[in-house]
């Protein structure tokens, strides 16, 4: 889950020089962090 936070992040903050960040990067950061709660929930169950 650590991974999926990761790739969310990187995401939401990349940039292009001609169009800047996403315009949804808000969203894209706020599904990595649903990550955590999922890591939390299955933890027992991957180990």
């Amino acid at each position: 889950m650590d991974v999926v936070k990761a790739l969310a992040e990187q995401t939401a903050a990349h940039t292009h020089h001609n169009t800047g960040a996403p315009e949804n990067a808000s969203v894209i950061r706020n599904t990595g962090y649903k990550s955590d709660g999922l890591k939390q929930k299955y933890s027992p169950v991957i180990g």
